[in-house]
């Protein structure tokens, strides 16, 4: 039932000012509600008024947790299972409960999500409870993607894109195609880049990042422009002298890209974050956080594709990075948190995965629309909450 003594239109400006996971939450309480909720025009409004959540996303055991938030206290107890204070398992909603998720690619508060062996895709909102199942016209284990949009078009509605990357021959040759939402299709894109991409894509501001390199120590960035459908070189705020360095790329709130590098000579880990990115007038960095770590991650840059190093910096700028490492005669995932006060610990998951099954990144939700294929809906009438 709509507030009996408040407009419309003004309850609709109320709740464009409440942040989408508070929403998610209401949708169910009033028809009225969940019909705006699902309003392409009360989302790009939405999208524009209300406050930014910023979660962390742990992709572990072939299922997606929404982290707990409660790092700093991590810091300060000795109990691991403080870790798995985990708000929700999401992949547990709808469609996907009965897939292994293999690898995850968050974009404008969609998830794109691949199944185990890269037999299926689906795009996921978890607040809406949306999905999209893309039909795969090839198929291969190594097949890597990256998610993002066209944002040369002004449209309530983006129009998505996912770029598929497979490396048909090691380090030498490549095949890249294009699925499109708004046509529905696949479709080959002819590029030749002469350089070997490196680790899993990160989506900032509708394009997409990866690690690049041509020679062992020659490293850089190579962003994909969907609206362009280009590949740039783009500079790293560091060089890499030394092939055992430690890397990683992660997304900074929504509109900024961040980087990890740890010298494998002195152990220095700095992170930095980009201060705009402007597609004309190009890109700055500052230097966000260092820390001298006792240990080195004994992660070298050439595991990336194997099992790429993650991390994640949450609103109060304590960071936590994780990777999948060879223990015991297994792999376990060891987990580091830096807090703010460079106070750091380690951290190893008692049970042991799959190489490469454990992933953190950012995520930011949103009531954004995912357009259909065609006229039938995904989204359920029951569903979990996403908190709890």
């Amino acid at each position: 039932m709509m507030m009996p003594h408040l407009s419309e239109d003004l309850v609709e400006e109320i709740l464009s000012r409440v942040p989408a996971i508070s929403l998610k939450r209401l949708r169910y309480t009033c028809k009225q509600w969940n019909a705006l909720f699902n309003d392409q025009r009360f989302s790009k409004k939405h999208r524009d008024k209300a406050p930014k959540t910023y979660l962390g996303l742990t992709l572990k055991d072939f299922r997606i947790y929404s982290m707990s938030s409660n790092l700093h206290g991590l810091l300060h107890n000795n109990n691991i299972d403080l870790l798995m204070e985990f708000k929700g398992k999401l992949s547990s909603l709808n469609d996907l409960n009965d897939f292994e998720i293999s690898q995850i690619y968050p974009c404008d508060g969609l998830i794109l999500c691949s199944t185990k062996r890269n037999t299926r895709l689906v795009v996921w909102n978890p607040c809406s409870g949306q999905t999209r199942w893309i039909k795969r016209r090839n198929r291969r284990m190594c097949d890597t993607f990256a998610f993002g949009y066209d944002n040369s078009k002004s449209s309530c509605l983006n129009n998505y894109k996912i770029l598929r990357v497979c490396e048909k021959i090691k380090g030498q040759q490549f095949e890249y195609e294009i699925f499109e939402f708004s046509s529905n299709s696949w479709r080959v894109l002819d590029v030749n880049l002469n350089c070997i991409i490196e680790g899993r894509s990160v989506s900032v501001k509708g394009n997409s990042y990866w690690f690049a390199t041509i020679t062992k120590t020659h490293y850089f960035i190579r962003r994909f422009d969907f609206s362009s459908e280009t590949f740039q070189k783009l500079p790293l705020p560091f060089h890499i002298f030394d092939y055992n360095d430690s890397t990683a790329l992660s997304a900074f709130r929504e509109e900024q890209l961040s980087v990890l590098h740890q010298s494998f000579d002195t152990k220095k880990m700095d992170i930095w974050v980009t201060n705009k990115i402007d597609e004309t007038t190009g890109w700055s960095w500052s230097k966000f956080f260092t820390v001298r770590l006792i240990n080195r991650l004994d992660y070298p840059i050439s595991m990336m594709m194997k099992s790429p190093l993650s991390f994640f910096i949450d609103e109060k700028k304590n960071i936590i990075l994780c990777y999948d490492k060879h223990r015991e005669d297994t792999y376990k995932t060891l987990v580091l948190i830096v807090g703010k006060d460079k106070v750091y610990r380690e951290f190893y998951f008692p049970e042991s995965y799959e190489l490469g099954r454990t992933y953190l990144c950012n995520y930011v939700p949103s009531l954004v629309q995912i357009k259909q294929s065609g006229l039938i809906s995904t989204r359920k009438r029951k569903r979990k909450d996403f908190s709890s």
